[in-house]
């Protein structure tokens, strides 16, 4: 602007519009280029901006706590979930009606730190909590943890890249249980390479728990376009029944031969089951009920044929846990056999304890 008005000032008057001309096009021509040159970099700015709330936006993982009058523990259990290495997570918190502080001990979490995210609803039980935490979830992955229990720090990074590399559908991994005597802190941990098994889940799912707790499983498991999966109401064993569902669509499985999960045995208030005839007897009756249905469900599916053998071992399973007198195993077996894929084949395909116990209640018969 300077240079173009020195030049009208000394300008001769013949010559004067062709040059004033000039210097309007290349003030024209500054401001152009001005306003270009600033609209770039908004853009660069804005795109940056977008792209780190894209990133994180991401969920690699989601983490499902039910949660009921945890007090007096539920703090290692958080901090144990928000230091984790892995960054990219949700944490997904479903208040099951505490009437304790719990409530306001995880609202001052989630205040510090937007990946928590609670859900209050009544009081119903560990089953329904689960599946409103699962019905919440956005991330590849889901994996259950007790709100009194804690994991290692890096366990979430280790699975989740352990599955990305291998395209998984699950991961078990081992838990150790501790007394308020034996608590530890939540550390990083080292996986040696020897410690992870990737095989087929069929020939480790007599040895697995069936617990979810100890279980990192690819959301699509829980809910696809062909099937929705959800805990049953029970008092007892709701986690072995969806993951008899769950274990016919894991196609890609490993063992992690290494503790990532403490369990934590006693606390105030915690619920425990005195394991005697009589309540066996409860959770049998009540299980089995769910258990007659899923030859059903396989059958209709087209689940059966090639899995008879991973099928019996999984309600052997269920056998070994369940059946505790000589009444119930009588029952399983006549449950067995009334089913489709039990054969001569696939029971040959059992281990020795298991065909012994088939040809035992055969004789029996």
């Amino acid at each position: 602007m300077y240079y173009y008005f020195i030049s009208y000032e000394y300008i001769s008057n013949k010559n004067y519009r062709q040059i004033k001309f000039i210097h309007l096009w290349k003030f024209l021509f500054f401001i152009i280029n001005f306003y270009f040159i600033y609209y770039f970099i908004f853009l660069i700015s804005y795109l940056n901006n977008l792209k780190k709330k894209v990133n994180f936006q991401k969920i690699n993982v989601s983490i499902i706590l039910p949660v009921y009058n945890v007090e007096c523990c539920i703090k290692k259990c958080l901090i144990s979930l928000i230091n984790q290495t892995l960054k990219d997570i949700e944490i997904i918190l479903i208040n099951d009606g505490s009437t304790d502080n719990t409530i306001n001990i995880i609202e001052d979490f989630s205040k510090s730190d937007s990946r928590i995210k609670i859900i209050n609803k009544n009081n119903g039980g560990v089953a329904t909590a689960r599946n409103l935490g699962v019905s919440f979830s956005k991330g590849k992955y889901i994996d259950f943890i007790d709100p009194d229990d804690f994991v290692e720090l890096n366990a979430y990074e280790i699975l989740y890249n352990l599955a990305e590399k291998y395209n998984l559908d699950m991961i078990s991994y081992k838990l150790i249980p501790f007394t308020p005597e034996q608590e530890s802190e939540p550390k990083l941990i080292k996986l040696k390479k020897e410690q992870i098994y990737i095989d087929s889940l069929e020939k480790y799912v007599l040895n697995i728990s069936g617990s979810s707790v100890n279980k990192f499983y690819k959301s699509s498991l829980f809910k696809s376009k062909n099937h929705q999966f959800i805990f049953p109401s029970l008092n007892m064993g709701e986690d072995l029944i969806v993951n008899f569902h769950l274990y016919l669509y894991v196609h890609k499985y490993a063992y992690i031969d290494n503790y990532f999960y403490h369990y934590r045995l006693k606390r105030p208030g915690k619920l425990t089951y005195k394991f005697n005839k009589s309540s066996f007897r409860k959770f049998f009756n009540e299980s089995f009920e769910y258990l007659t249905k899923l030859p059903l469900f396989y059958l209709q599916n087209n689940l059966i044929k090639g899995n008879e053998s991973l099928i019996l071992k999984m309600f052997f399973h269920y056998y070994n846990f369940y059946a505790k007198d000589n009444e119930m195993k009588k029952i399983f077996f006549d449950f067995l056999k009334e089913q489709i894929f039990f054969n001569e084949e696939s029971i040959f395909k059992l281990p020795d304890k298991y065909k012994n116990f088939i040809i035992l209640m055969n004789d029996k018969r």
